[in-house]
């Protein structure tokens, strides 16, 4: 057999194994999606959301003692609990963070990626719809509450592929609490302190309770 025929031979042996890893990394690529398609995302834990919702108490009585006519002024109270929104969500963010490092898997990142993917649109909606009604209509901030609740009902659905079922009742809590927002706490009184105490830190620590027993304490 000629050197020109080993030659030959070797490269087409070379090329079909390279085919079959590129065949084989394909289908571990596409195991690895289906597997973070299918699994529950654990980013988010108890703590962060048992903090929030002492922010929120916090925020809360500060506006009770520091802010008595917000009803006159607004801006004050879609100020404050903007800004508490952004510190939640921070804490929050930096949790999922260091859980995705300390995780260190490629299948955790994308789990993480289309975990935000299901909550941010939401966010961003009522960023933009905070923006709006501050712009143009500013007499129809009293609505804000119920809405904001509203919208995080909606982000909390979306996530369920993600989460487990039980976090449902986390959905309707502010779902309902929105609707009631609206209904019930009408003008003035939807500026009250208490009607973002019940929403949001309620919502907060029933979060951090559905997580802790159907994530945290079934993982450990």
């Amino acid at each position: 057999m000629d050197v020109s025929s080993l030659s030959g031979s070797h490269f087409a042996w070379l090329l079909e194994t390279r085919m079959d890893l590129h065949d084989a990394l394909t289908q571990l690529d596409h195991i690895q999606k289906q597997l973070a398609h299918s699994a529950t995302f654990r980013g988010y834990r108890s703590v962060p959301a048992a903090l929030s919702a002492g922010i929120a108490l916090l925020a809360a009585t500060a506006q009770m003692i520091w802010l008595p006519s917000v009803s006159e002024h607004p801006w004050q109270f879609v100020l404050l609990w903007v800004g508490v929104a952004v510190v939640c969500g921070f804490i929050q963010l930096l949790e999922i963070v260091l859980w995705a490092r300390k995780e260190g898997r490629q299948v955790t990142t994308r789990l993480t990626v289309r975990a935000l993917e299901m909550l941010i649109p939401c966010l961003v909606a009522g960023a933009c719809l905070t923006l709006a009604l501050v712009c143009v209509a500013p007499d129809s901030l009293w609505l804000l509450p119920g809405l904001w609740s509203l919208l995080l009902s909606l982000g909390i659905f979306a996530s369920l592929p993600v989460l487990p079922r039980a976090i449902s009742l986390l959905g309707f809590h502010y779902f309902f609490s929105g609707i009631a927002c609206i209904v019930v706490f009408r003008g003035p009184w939807a500026f009250s302190p208490w009607s973002m105490a019940i929403t949001f830190g309620g919502g907060q620590f029933l979060a951090a309770l559905l997580l802790y027993f159907t994530l945290e304490r079934r993982h450990d």
